[in-house]
Formats: C-alpha cells, sequence, structure tokens
C-alpha cells in the first residue's frame, strides 16, 4: 500500500481536513505519517491534535508515494515555505500524487504545479490561484 505523507501547520490545520482523509487512508491499508514545521503536539482550529514527529524540512520525495497538504488558516504558514514548495515541486516531478485540500492548493499554485490544469481552493484564494494559471472555471451540464 502507499505511504501517505500529511502536512499539517503547527496551529489551525482544519480538524476534519487531517483526520476525516487519514482514517479513510487507514482503512485502506495506506501508511499514514504527519509532517509540520515542528515536532510535538499541533492543534487544530476545531480543538483536536495530533502529534508530529516529522519536520517538513527534513522529508525526502523518495520516501513516500502522496503529499496531502491540509488546509485551515493554519495553512497560510506554507503558501511561501520554501521546504513545502520544493516537496511538492520534487514530488509532482517524480510522478507522484501531489494534493491540497480547502486553502492549501495556493501552496501548489506556488510551486507552479497547478499551471493549465483544473483545481479548486476556498473561495477568498481563487483570484491567487486563477494567478498563477490555474483553472477554477466549473462547467455545470443540465
Amino acid at each position: 500500500m502507499a505511504k501517505i505523507l500529511m502536512v499539517v501547520a503547527p496551529e489551525r490545520f482544519r480538524d476534519e481536513e487531517l483526520f476525516l482523509p487519514k482514517e479513510e487512508f487507514e482503512k485502506s491499508g495506506h501508511q499514514i505519517f504527519i509532517a509540520s514545521t515542528k515536532i510535538g503536539v499541533c492543534i487544530g482550529s476545531r480543538g483536536g491534535n495530533i502529534i508530529v514527529d516529522l519536520l517538513l524540512k527534513d522529508i525526502h520525495s523518495n520516501d513516500y508515494d502522496v503529499i496531502v497538504f491540509v488546509g485551515g488558516g493554519g495553512s497560510k504558514v506554507f503558501f511561501n515555505d520554501l521546504n513545502a514548495i520544493n516537496i511538492a515541486q520534487e514530488m509532482n516531478s517524480k510522478g507522484k500524487i501531489v494534493a491540497a485540500i480547502c486553502l492549501a492548493p495556493v501552496i501548489l499554485a506556488n510551486a507552479g504545479i497547478l499551471k493549465g490544469k483544473k483545481a479548486t481552493v476556498s473561495g477568498q484564494e481563487v483570484k491567487t490561484i486563477e494567478n498563477k494559471g490555474a483553472n477554477t472555471h466549473i462547467q455545470v451540464l443540465l
């Protein structure tokens, strides 16, 4: 099964954006690893917490199959974080799955990997990712 790296902000990550996908990944037999910019307890915006034992700066793209950047207000700390941008670029260049939830697609846009791709982001950042080349226009067929 896949080795999935989930990246959370040290505080104010969106709880359900970590815990619900994590639970589903684990049910499917995948190995989950959690990284952040600090070791120890990271607190979500809804009061949940997770113990982190991996620093984002120490991550090697060859060690994981998938990376998921968890959203929430705290994810803004990664928008221009060179470690986050570099790992996203490395994993993308190796054809690995690179994902982001809620506000976190801004990280991928800043890494240059949303150019020409359909993407979504929390409302207040739509223009940000569009300015980096993402296509946020959704076509609805009736």
